[in-house]
């Protein structure tokens, strides 16, 4: 019986680390790059630099990241020909900006971060420099309870005078190896005490 229990533990263990993937990847969105493909939000604009990432269940943090960081291109984006109309460093008619969307499945698409007066989900502010945009940059973060196609973008009409582009850091929370020994250990238990029922 402590060997079928101890073989039930360990295999819960795995299942439940199984859960939580230590995944973790750059994702650069392009802001040149019309992936021709219109939102149900608004079809007259496009998704640039288009990102499909599948993700297995885990708690994930999306981390703006500048080309310090291995892997990332971009430091912030620029759709517009040039910066014009600064009255300060992050008060420009038209400027870099750090704003992204992640859509979720078949979920509404969700903005994070300053700028994109384009599109329906736009607005917000554009900085005179790009690392200015960047110290605007906004972490988030979700939660999935199975494997999701979790696409990442940028929203644009006009792409011929787009410069830069946004980079991200996507990646799972490890979950502590006692919580998942716990985890282990009370599916194990509740198996056990189904099969003496």
């Amino acid at each position: 019986m402590r060997k079928k229990l101890a073989s039930l533990l360990g295999a819960a263990a795995l299942m439940i680390a199984g859960m939580a993937p230590a995944h973790a990847a750059i994702v650069n969105l392009d802001a040149t790059s019309d992936s021709g493909l219109p939102v149900s939000l608004d079809p007259t604009v496009h998704r640039a630099g288009l990102t499909t990432l599948s993700l297995g269940p885990g708690i994930y943090t999306v981390t703006p990241v500048d080309t310090s960081t291995p892997g990332a291109l971009f430091t912030a984006a620029l759709r517009f020909s040039g910066v014009t109309g600064c009255s300060g460093s992050s008060n420009c008619g038209q400027g870099y900006e750090h704003s992204y969307y992640f859509q979720i499945g078949v979920d509404t698409p969700v903005k994070f971060g300053e700028g994109g007066g384009i599109g329906p989900l736009g607005g917000g502010a554009y900085y005179s420099t790009a690392a200015g945009a960047f110290t605007a940059g906004v972490a988030t973060g979700f939660t999935l309870l199975s494997t999701t196609d979790v696409q990442f973008f940028w929203f644009d009409d006009i792409f011929s005078d787009n410069s830069g582009g946004i980079s991200l850091n996507v990646a799972a929370v490890p979950v502590p190896a006692p919580i998942l020994l716990l985890g282990g250990a009370l599916a194990a238990l509740g198996l056990v005490r189904r099969r003496a029922t």
